[in-house]
């Protein structure tokens, strides 16, 4: 099925298999974006309706069907972190 993957507010087309994992899906769609700075587990799937995707999910059994749209994002907190880390180096300096 082709399933069209919003990575941080950039779209990308990605074909996953009904019977593959959400956390598949989720490495496709960081490889095909090219975001690979972050673990997989920094990042959390969505659909439309703001219902989280768990990463160990099959992708027929979190109810994804062709065509549908999705939400990839960092947890909250995880660029923030690295904000707060860069800042404080800085003012080490």
């Amino acid at each position: 099925m082709h399933l069209k993957i919003v990575v941080s507010g950039q779209a990308t087309t990605v074909v996953a298999a009904r019977h593959r994992t959400i956390r598949l899906l989720v490495k496709d769609a960081l490889l095909a974006s090219h975001n690979v700075g972050q673990p997989l587990e920094a990042w959390e799937l969505r659909a439309v309706d703001g219902r989280l995707l768990e990463h160990g999910v099959l992708l027929r059994h979190a109810g994804v069907a062709h065509g549908d749209t999705l939400f990839l994002s960092p947890h909250a907190g995880v660029g923030a972190a690295k904000r707060v880390d860069n800042n404080a180096t800085r003012r080490t300096k």
